[in-house]
């Protein structure tokens, strides 16, 4: 018997309806001007719209989003201690670089939480939790290859609902460490990608329907590490993670993994 439970805010994540919602409101319906800033720059800068490396013009923020400098400084800080922006001098700020060691990290890190994640989540999914990945599933299948956004949105749905029974704390590092590796992700334009990927996530959703959290484990690191190798090779084809190698060997129980 598979359990059911509802999530409430204290215990699982969001859900994206919420997470809209808040992204949605003003200063003026009650979220302060520098939460304003922050969410708006933090959008722009993990959609690719900042480009990495890339100032942040204070002045024309401040103007654009009618907000004085003061709470502009403040959400620029918040942004500086989640690493996506990097201040320099003369208060002068700019859009964090992506760098080999940096997706090395990342990824690291994700292969962690996101394998504890997923075996925490999928002894949970209810039905309708795998009717609804189902159906993203099938999404992605749909999808034109050549549409990245269709592509992507599917996927990241899809993702959202096999992690959603994680617990809260846990699921919000993970839900960060996704939203990251998006900057990541958009660099990988490889032709015949989705074929292999769609196998993998088919593979996932059958370890999910049969509430099997060793192999989604299993599955999700093998998922993670192969495009975290992909992204690897197209910022430095030189650039060799020892320390990432080192990782999913232990994971996946593989002395010869390679990129792939």
């Amino acid at each position: 018997m598979r359990e059911e439970r509802r999530l409430d805010e204290a215990d699982g994540p969001p859900g994206a309806a919420q997470d809209l919602a808040a992204a949605d409101e003003t200063a003026d319906g009650g979220r302060d001007s520098s939460t304003v800033a922050y969410l708006k720059i933090r959008s722009d800068i993990l959609a690719g719209r900042a480009a990495p490396g890339s100032y942040l013009n204070q002045v024309h923020i401040a103007r654009d989003l009618a907000i004085s400098r003061g709470p502009l400084r403040e959400a620029l800080r918040r942004l500086e201690n989640e690493g996506l922006v990097v201040p320099e001098k003369n208060r002068r700020s700019r859009v964090a670089e992506l760098s080999a060691s940096d997706a090395e990290q990342l990824y690291a890190l994700r292969c962690v939480n996101e394998r504890l994640a997923i075996e925490l989540s999928v002894p949970l999914l209810t039905e309708d939790d795998l009717r609804e990945m189902a159906d993203a599933f099938a999404a992605m299948q749909a999808s034109d290859t050549s549409d990245e956004d269709d592509w992507e949105a599917a996927h990241q749905r899809f993702h959202e609902l096999a992690l959603t029974r994680a617990p809260g704390r846990i699921y919000r590092v993970v839900r960060e460490l996704r939203e990251h590796a998006g900057r990541y992700i958009r660099l990988l334009h490889v032709t015949g990608a989705h074929p292999f990927a769609l196998m993998e996530h088919e593979q996932l959703l059958a370890a999910a329907r049969e509430a099997d959290a060793a192999r989604a484990a299993q599955i999700v690191t093998s998922h993670l590490s192969r495009t975290a190798f992909g992204v690897l090779t197209f910022i430095d084809p030189r650039y060799e993670p020892a320390a990432l190698r080192q990782l999913v060997r232990r994971m996946l129980g593989d002395p010869t993994v390679t990129p792939g």
